[in-house]
């Protein structure tokens, strides 16, 4: 008689378990649907700190900026909110360039679509020769690109870019960066220095050499650590997820 109870009592007991669990999913969905009905948008916001991991390397190396031999060259950073229209052409072609192109001969039909693969189809390219930092020289013609590297002395003007966090929410990815902008110039055996206010590279903040580098007995990187973290500018990317890809929406000054 026990055994037959003791059945009964676990059937029961199964039973409104699964009567539970019922209740509970029809709570959820009526609450998700009336949330539809009425277009309740819930807002959830994470934030973490970013740098070493995958995700925040990747989405860094997505933004439209390279080392640039000229400030004319329109990149992500400027000071205003900048859109990938607004992204100097030649800017976008080294970006192809250097997105894993495996040879130094190429159809443009390849660089486009290398492109494409970082900042989506809806593009208009001019193929073109380039040479934005100087460096990395590429001749296009007959629908065709040749690059090679040549030996560059005039300035650079470059940025130290610090992860600082990542933040999702509202279907879009956030990637806030603490920024040293610099060029660096070298005169005969001494390299000079030149901190900027932000990625215009217009006015200038702050000059340093070389010198100074030797006379603290530091690297370039932790001579920047130690003088100039006060003088980084941080700029906020936005990105979002589109088959399973990350696409860069903007940057934006801060």
């Amino acid at each position: 008689m026990n055994d037959i109870k003791d059945a009964k009592g676990n059937i029961l007991l199964a039973f409104a378990i699964l009567l539970l669990l019922f209740t509970i999913c029809i709570v959820f969905y009526n609450i998700n649907w009336g949330n539809k009905n009425n277009n309740m948008n819930v807002s959830t916001n994470i934030t973490f700190d970013g740098g070493t991991d995958t995700l925040s390397q990747e989405l860094q190396y997505i933004i439209p900026y390279v080392t640039i031999n000229d400030p004319v060259y329109v990149t992500a950073y400027q000071d205003k909110d900048v859109k990938i229209s607004d992204v100097n052409n030649d800017i976008l072609l080294t970006k192809g360039y250097f997105n894993n192109m495996e040879s130094n001969t190429f159809d443009s039909g390849e660089l486009i679509f290398k492109i494409s693969d970082l900042y989506g189809s809806d593009l208009f390219i001019v193929n073109k020769n380039f040479n934005v930092n100087g460096t990395n020289e590429c001749n296009y013609s007959d629908r065709k690109y040749t690059c090679s590297e040549k030996r560059y002395n005039g300035i650079l003007y470059k940025a130290d870019r610090d992860i600082a966090n990542i933040s999702i929410g509202d279907d879009k990815i956030y990637l806030t960066e603490d920024i040293l902008f610099y060029s660096e110039e070298k005169i005969q055996n001494i390299t000079e220095y030149k901190i900027y206010n932000n990625g215009l590279y217009e006015t200038v903040v702050l000059t340093f050499s070389s010198n100074d580098i030797d006379e603290e007995n530091v690297t370039f990187e932790e001579y920047i650590i130690d003088n100039l973290g006060g003088l980084r500018v941080q700029y906020q990317s936005s990105f979002v997820i589109n088959d399973d890809k990350y696409n860069w929406i903007g940057t934006v000054i801060l």
